[in-house]
């Protein structure tokens, strides 16, 4: 097998494991209308399965990238697609709202061994020149889960109730073992961890300052999508510049770009340096931010920047992913990894506390200048951290 076609089916393989895991993310809120009428609770107590498999997930991805490093990155999507499989499936049988509530535990536990692993594989097992594009279809992959998880667990409860739309979540699972292993002889050497034979360090990683930014960094761009998906909506009806119905058609219209700029930014990534990309991405959106908060523009012309800022977040996005790999190397690889990609779910939890008050006292004319300031922020930080490496390679 041709170096390419190598690269190319674990690219896709891994991918594919990541469309699952952001399926089984939004598994469940498709159902809260179903579950809230089965066992009778509040919307806000449904919300809290969803942020507590989340939270497991994130508090736990370190010591998952741990045992990624000591037995393998197949080895470990293996049992967390199985025991993902084996939680909905419970669930599917529970009769009140604890064992469901546990059952979704079980499955953030599982969802916690996905980005270490998926991202030490990439960069052990794809060629360095395929390495930005592997980590574009890897994002454009969690972007398509997330799009498909209302259809398919909602579509199917809808249809025939939710423990059927759980069932899908799990039956998906299923068939993410089975293509892990149908592929399995053409990707001999990837059972293995990237070096066994090494001592691991992994007890001193968030102590470290390299880490320690590149956990910022992550967090700035958590914060921003959280941001934008959670608020852009209401600060529009605030200020008066979009009516709810334009609002939600311009954030489609940017997760869209932001989407085609991923596509694009591994491609530039690899022929320009990510670096480069890093800083024409997040430098770019966080500029064009400023000029959409600008009072005064026609709702056309801010819809226009806010697209153009989304297709610079979109370049930014395999670029960060590739400056992190360039650092995660040795026997701390996917612990590595595990760590500083739980920064994004504290920029998730963190941003719509600060921003939701901020809307609350009615400064939603704020959200364009406190996006553009935490891209800025993100660009520093990442071009920050690719200098660093550079002094330490």
């Amino acid at each position: 097998m041709t170096e390419k076609r190598r690269d190319w089916r674990m690219i896709v393989l891994i991918s594919a494991v990541h469309f699952v895991s952001h399926v089984h993310i939004l598994a469940l809120p498709p159902l809260y209308p179903l579950l809230r009428a089965e066992f009778g609770t509040s919307y806000a107590t449904l919300g809290l399965l969803t942020v507590g498999y989340s939270l497991v997930g994130a508090l736990l991805q370190t010591r998952m990238g741990r045992l990624t490093d000591r037995f393998g990155g197949m080895p470990l999507l293996h049992a967390a697609l199985a025991g993902a499989a084996a939680a909905f499936l419970l669930a599917t049988l529970a009769q009140g709202f604890a064992v469901l509530a546990i059952c979704v535990i079980a499955a953030g536990v599982a969802n916690a061994v996905y980005h270490p692993a998926d991202m030490s594989l990439l960069s052990s097992h794809v060629s360095k020149a395929r390495r930005s594009t592997a980590f574009a279809v890897h994002s454009v992959a969690g972007t398509a889960g997330f799009a498909a998880a209302p259809l398919l667990t909602g579509g199917i409860g809808l249809a025939f109730g939710w423990r059927a739309g759980l069932a899908a979540a799990a039956a998906l699972s299923l068939a993410g073992i089975l293509a892990l292993v149908l592929a399995r002889r053409g990707l001999a050497g990837a059972d293995t961890p990237a070096a066994p034979k090494a001592r691991p360090q992994a007890a001193g990683i968030w102590r470290q300052a390299r880490f320690q930014l590149q956990f910022a960094v992550f967090g700035l761009f958590g914060a921003i999508s959280a941001g934008l998906q959670g608020f852009l909506i209401p600060a529009m009806a605030q200020t008066g510049r979009m009516d709810a119905p334009a609002a939600t058609a311009l954030l489609s219209a940017y997760l869209a770009a932001a989407t085609a700029g991923v596509v694009l930014g591994g491609a530039l990534s690899s022929r320009i340096g990510p670096g480069r990309v890093m800083l024409l991405g997040m430098g770019g959106s966080g500029l064009f931010w400023l000029a959409a908060a600008m009072p005064g523009l026609p709702a056309a012309a801010v819809a226009v920047l806010a697209c153009a800022a989304g297709v610079g977040n979109g370049l930014a996005l395999p670029s960060r992913d590739t400056l992190l790999a360039d650092q995660a190397r040795g026997p701390d690889q996917a612990a590595i990894f595990g760590f500083v990609t739980s920064g994004l779910f504290a920029g998730q939890v963190l941003a719509p506390l600060a921003i939701g008050r901020m809307i609350d006292l009615g400064h939603g004319a704020l959200l364009f200048p406190a996006i553009a300031l935490l891209s800025l922020a993100a660009l520093l930080g990442g071009t920050g951290r690719e200098q660093r490496a550079a002094a330490e390679s």
